[in-house]
């Protein structure tokens, strides 16, 4: 009885994500980290595979998506992707000392920057539903929500910010390939949803 109220509330918790309103700045993140994987794989498939964990016939048909096509794969709900870096790692930054000061030639990587950024943001206004919407645990929602813009410029500088896949890759194919009219596509987006929530143990 315990497993199906545990699956039963899953079910319920992908429903209302899918109805909820998407946000624009996780869209537009979820997006640019898709058009990442997109150049990798046309350009560099074998860094695609190692650091997404994108299996070949994958790494093909994405490489062959349209624009529209990669824009059914972003989500303004969850991001797709799941943060491989350990996430000690990160608290471990965020517990020593910073340079306050920002300088304007200090090389900063935009991508990494944004992401921490944005957790913050999202953080800031429910940190339940950012552990949900980044996939992590809530002790690193508590660390990054309470850290300065400035904390957070200076980690993501010594921080190699990975990311893996938070769903099964097939669904991306069917994604990609289905009618957007066909159930089976919302299907696929539902089974997207699910895959990704995060489950504490």
């Amino acid at each position: 009885m315990m497993t199906y109220d545990f699956i039963k509330k899953l079910d319920q918790q992908s429903c209302d994500l899918y109805k909820k309103k998407r946000d624009k700045n996780i869209y537009e993140f979820d997006l640019t980290l898709w058009h990442l994987v997109y150049k990798l794989s046309q350009n560099k498939p074998e860094i695609a595979h190692d650091r997404f964990g994108i299996n070949d016939d994958t790494i093909k048909n994405l490489s062959m998506a349209s624009e529209s096509q990669l824009a059914r794969l972003a989500s303004g709900v969850l991001i797709s992707f799941k943060l491989e870096t350990p996430e000690l790692e990160i608290i471990s930054l965020l517990q020593k000392d910073y340079d306050p000061i920002i300088l304007i030639h200090d090389k900063i990587d935009a991508l990494d920057c944004t992401y921490w950024l944005l957790l913050k943001k999202i953080a800031s206004k429910d940190k339940d539903i950012a552990q949900q919407i980044f996939g992590v645990s809530m002790e690193l929602v508590e660390k990054v929500s309470n850290a300065t813009d400035n904390q957070l410029r200076s980690m993501s500088k010594l921080a190699m910010t990975s990311f893996s896949l938070r769903f099964n890759q097939n669904l991306i194919i069917e994604i990609l390939n289905e009618n957007k009219e066909n159930p089976r596509y919302l299907i696929s987006k539902l089974k997207k949803i699910q895959q990704s929530i995060r489950i504490e143990k």
